[in-house]
């Protein structure tokens, strides 16, 4: 009966500073207050203070709504975690815990060791820049299909010691504006007039860049007709002989046979654009005695 009476008073009691309620979680403060505090139950059952023993927890309630709040727990050392660092199990203790507060730092924990600080880390979400500088040999060292040696190569202005440079090995054509690039064209049936100049071929809009060119130019003179006079060459001016000095020139003067066609090839010539331009493949005839045409071949390799 009296554990009865005790547990009444508990939920109806009341200290001088606080009202407990339903499902409040007491300390052991608290309640021993609460009942030393108790002066008199509603109808007179009991007159007088009850005083009961100071509780003492000196373990792990187990019990519905009864705990220790954090607050109750000692202090611990700055910088620290309640932590089992053992490789088996065992008790938390305080455990120190890593400084890692610089931007390339990451915090993991170590089985049997605890947390442990790696510092250096690489984020995905950041450049190459994070890293340290870096050197072609340090870089060569984490790369594990790089063919050559020596110094990494940049676009502009590079310098290559002895390369070895592969070409095609089969009859393919090199992309446009790669080294090896060929272009050509071919015309046939261009009417002379004799001693003047006429364009035999030409290749449209030769992409800018550095270029050998040449051409071949056949003479095909009508029945009855005599040349005497027979020259090619290169040119970025429509139908205009280029100087005989400028090397993209060739002429021949003699006495030609009657009808009878003849072929002429000029020399290769650099021809190096800034932009794209219209080349072309010059004929040039003196002749008599009728009409005469010209058939042309040109062509262009990029250099570089």
């Amino acid at each position: 009966m009296i554990k009865r009476l005790a547990f009444l008073l508990l939920l109806a009691c009341s200290t001088a500073n606080a009202q407990f309620t339903s499902g409040q979680i007491l300390t052991a403060a608290q309640l021993n207050n609460a009942f030393s505090n108790v002066l008199s139950l509603s109808g007179g059952v009991l007159n007088g203070p009850l005083t009961v023993p100071t509780l003492t927890v000196t373990g792990v309630l187990n019990a519905p709504n009864i705990s220790i709040p954090i607050s109750g727990l000692s202090p611990v050392a700055a910088n620290t975690v309640l932590a089992n660092a053992t490789g088996s199990s065992a008790a938390p203790t305080a455990f120190s815990m890593p400084s890692c507060s610089s931007s390339n730092s990451s915090l993991q924990w170590s089985n049997g060791t605890g947390f442990v600080c790696l510092t250096g880390v690489a984020r995905t979400g950041n450049p190459l820049s994070q890293f340290a500088a870096t050197t072609s040999a340090q870089l060569l060292g984490v790369i594990s299909d790089e063919t050559g040696s020596g110094s990494l190569v940049f676009g502009t202005s590079p310098t290559i010691t002895t390369p070895n440079i592969v070409g095609t090995t089969t009859n393919n054509n090199a992309n446009a504006g790669s080294v090896g690039e060929y272009q050509s064209n071919s015309t046939a049936g261009t009417s002379l007039t004799s001693s003047t100049a006429a364009n035999a071929t030409s290749i449209t809009n030769l992409p800018a860049g550095d270029w050998d060119v040449s051409c071949a130019v056949t003479f095909a003179p009508a029945a009855g007709v005599t040349p005497t006079v027979l020259a090619a060459g290169i040119n970025t001016t429509s139908a205009t002989v280029p100087g005989s000095n400028l090397g993209g020139f060739v002429q021949l003067a003699s006495g030609f046979p009657i009808a009878a066609a003849q072929v002429l090839e000029t020399p290769t010539v650099r021809v190096s654009l800034a932009s794209p331009t219209t080349t072309f493949c010059v004929a040039q005839s003196t002749f008599s005695g009728g009409t005469m045409t010209a058939n042309g071949f040109i062509r262009a390799r990029r250099v570089r």
